[in-house]
């Protein structure tokens, strides 16, 4: 067989078995289009490979590194593959049978970067909703602002923007789909569609802290900034615009809403930068109180408000939460 069309490269750590089966016999069960599959075991204590001893499909390539993340295993699965076009998957989710022909009709002829909507559901794929975007051609600003609401595995890579991209950095723990999607986007045009073309399993089984030991919001944190740090270091000369500041606007209102301590003090510094979007932030949870919460975020010096604290639960149960792209404002 000649050189697959699509690899598919998927990175898993400690994988549930029956998802790991599942999301493997979906992926190859794509129809309309020549693939690979590389499953990339990022250290797993038990090997992937016998997880996997009773598919015999010769499109499987498993391959086993010593634990270096999972920007890493990608960086490692890019590197094995072979197919013109790239698509980032997860091993505990569900590919639909045509979506990544879908995804391949939309991009090649265009030769731009593919996506498609995202079915959230709970652990037991029972839907819950369907996330997707209107967003065409240049995306950079969209997705910089969080505004382009999309999943990684819903994306379709042309080969050429991948190495252009220069791989997944393993600096970020997280926010790296992110950065990496973002650092894409500069490279190309997206196009879409709003057939589904992943089902996305939600379920409580990801670790809230990293490797280290650090907590993952404090990760989350880090890696927001550093996403927008290294952005307007490769874009020098919007430093200083309006964008940097709503950019940096938009990383302080989603640090914001996942800090249960120090709300305002978080929502102050986005008033800083933002100060409209900090207004509608605070319009959700109350008129009159957000008007005057905002009032004091904007008016007091930052080490006051770093003695603020966020709201009660019940004030923010109906606040956005950051969403589509892990790590995306």
């Amino acid at each position: 067989m000649s050189s697959p069309t699509v690899s598919l490269i998927m990175p898993t750590l400690r994988p549930n078995p029956d998802w790991l089966r599942a999301a493997v016999a979906s992926a190859l069960a794509q129809r309309g289009c020549e693939l690979e599959l590389l499953v990339v075991d990022d250290g797993s204590p038990e090997p992937v490979a016998a997880l996997l001893a009773e598919v015999r499909d010769s499109r499987l390539r498993v391959i086993q590194v010593s634990h270096g993340g999972t920007s890493h295993a990608r960086n490692v699965g890019f590197a094995h593959s072979t197919g013109d076009w790239i698509r980032f998957v997860d091993s505990d989710d569900v590919l639909p049978p045509e979506s990544t022909a879908n995804l391949l009709a939309i991009g090649s002829g265009r030769d731009a970067i593919a996506y498609g909507a995202t079915a959230y559901c709970d652990a037991e794929l029972r839907p819950l909703e369907i996330v997707t975007s209107d967003v065409r051609g240049q995306a950079v600003v969209e997705c910089l602002l969080g505004g382009f609401l999309v999943t990684l595995p819903t994306l379709l890579f042309p080969r050429r923007i991948v190495e252009r991209v220069g791989g997944w950095d393993e600096s970020i723990a997280v926010c790296q789909d992110w950065d990496f999607v973002l650092r894409a986007l500069e490279h190309g045009p997206v196009y879409g569609s709003h057939t589904v073309a992943l089902q996305y399993r939600q379920h409580a089984g990801g670790a809230s802290k990293g490797d280290l030991g650090t907590p993952k919001w404090h990760l989350a944190q880090d890696g927001r900034r550093a996403v927008v740090d290294r952005y307007f270091e490769r874009n020098p000369e919007q430093r200083g615009t309006r964008l940097e500041a709503r950019a940096r606007g938009v990383v302080d209102l989603a640090i914001a809403r996942g800090h249960r301590d120090a709300y305002l003090a978080h929502l102050g510094h986005a008033a800083e930068h933002d100060p409209r979007s900090v207004a509608r932030e605070l319009a959700v949870f109350g008129g009159v109180v957000g008007r005057r919460a905002l009032a004091r975020v904007v008016r007091r010096p930052s080490a006051e408000r770093a003695q603020e604290t966020r709201p009660p639960e019940d004030d923010m149960a109906d606040l956005p939460e950051p969403g589509g792209i892990e790590g995306h404002p």
